[in-house]
């Protein structure tokens, strides 16, 4: 009533001020704001001026939606959604209130919070423009270092890696951001980053750019605890692309390390480098690691299979003496009657082309 019988008073920006104090103080947010908004926008040099701009954002924030509430909104979609109009009318508060007034000390704060909710609606491109606007403005706050991780957030949620790594290694040449904890989260987040994209790749079974991406996560990180990991998955892919000798050189460098981060994946590495060498014909050297890895992981299930694998290799080069000795290994371990008795008849027969006729008839008859 007292606005419409007293538009010209003046004291109808005080007004405007306390009955928004008032619709404040009873929740009602959205009502609140608005009045603050008229003082803002129609009396700048009003006492209550500057407070009324934050009561304006204080009385928009409260009104906001929860993160929770937004989260569920986008789902798992990167795509923006269409903002609420809570959401819109904060924004609008926040960009008048810096209007207004440019040189607050709230400016990295009031701007994070708009970025941040462009972030949580997928309006990625919005959000950008505002995060790198505080990291030139105020690098060296906690809103620079906040600001700098929601940038390659974004990137790794689009799975766009290419435009993460360039916008990492754009952060990471702010200084205050760099020598900051966020710099070193940044390099991690790269560093994460671009063996997640040999994993995409691996997923998409384009093996060869896999096995090519894990290499080149090695020779940027060499020092990294997925250094190992990565090394072993590129022998893997290049195998399945059917470069089997670039797998067989991953895997001779894990088997031939002595870094202690290849050591749980050398048996692995030597198993597959085995079967390379066998399907290439290089018996002796398949026969000897497959003996080696019997022998460093007797508890293995297939440590049987190793010892046979070796004996029948050791046999075929005319290795004899070798041979024997596998199989007799292989016997030890074997409970199948029927293995048993291969192994057993081949033993015999390695002895008839030794000339050992009494050996050969002892095992013919075992």
């Amino acid at each position: 009533m007292y606005f419409q019988e007293f538009p010209d008073s003046a004291q109808m920006a005080d007004m405007r001020f306390f009955y928004g104090e008032l619709l404040y103080d009873m929740a009602r947010y959205e009502e609140a704001s608005l009045q603050y908004s008229w003082v803002v926008e129609n009396a700048p040099k009003n006492k209550f001026a500057t407070k009324a701009g934050q009561n304006i954002i204080l009385a928009a924030e409260r009104a906001l939606p929860k993160d929770e509430e937004l989260q569920k909104r986008v789902g798992d979609s990167v795509e923006p959604i269409a903002l609420d109009p809570k959401v819109e009318r904060y924004i609008k508060a926040a960009n008048l209130y810096l209007v207004k007034f440019p040189n607050t000390d709230r400016d990295a704060e009031i701007r994070f919070k708009t970025g941040r909710l462009y972030y949580q609606t997928n309006h990625f491109n919005e959000a950008e423009v505002i995060f790198k606007d505080i990291i030139q403005k105020h690098p060296k706050t906690k809103y620079a270092e906040y600001s700098a991780n929601l940038l390659l957030d974004m990137y790794n949620l689009r799975k766009d890696y290419e435009g993460l790594s360039k916008m990492g290694n754009e952060l990471l040449a702010n200084s205050a951001i760099s020598s900051s904890k966020a710099g070193n989260d940044i390099r991690g987040v790269l560093e994460k980053a671009n063996f997640k994209k040999a994993q995409d790749l691996e997923i998409e079974k384009n093996y060869l750019k896999s096995a090519e991406q894990y290499d080149l996560f090695v020779k940027q990180n060499p020092t990294s605890e997925l250094a190992g990991m990565a090394f072993f998955n590129a022998g893997v892919n290049y195998e399945r692309s059917g470069e089997t000798v670039k797998a067989s050189q991953n895997y001779q460098k894990i088997v031939g390390s002595n870094d202690k981060k290849m050591d749980s994946l050398k048996p692995k590495a030597k198993k597959l480098l085995a079967k390379l060498y066998q399907n290439a014909g290089r018996l002796d050297e398949s026969a000897r690691l497959f003996e080696e890895l019997a022998i460093e992981n007797p508890k293995d299930v297939l440590a049987t299979n190793y010892y046979y694998n070796a004996a029948i290799m050791f046999d075929t080069l005319g290795e004899n003496t070798k041979a024997l000795k596998s199989y007799d290994e292989f016997l030890k371990l074997n409970k199948n009657s029927k293995d048993k008795a291969d192994a057993t008849h081949a033993q015999a027969e390695i002895y008839q082309k030794m000339n050992s006729r009494s050996l050969a008839v002892r095992k013919y008859g075992s």
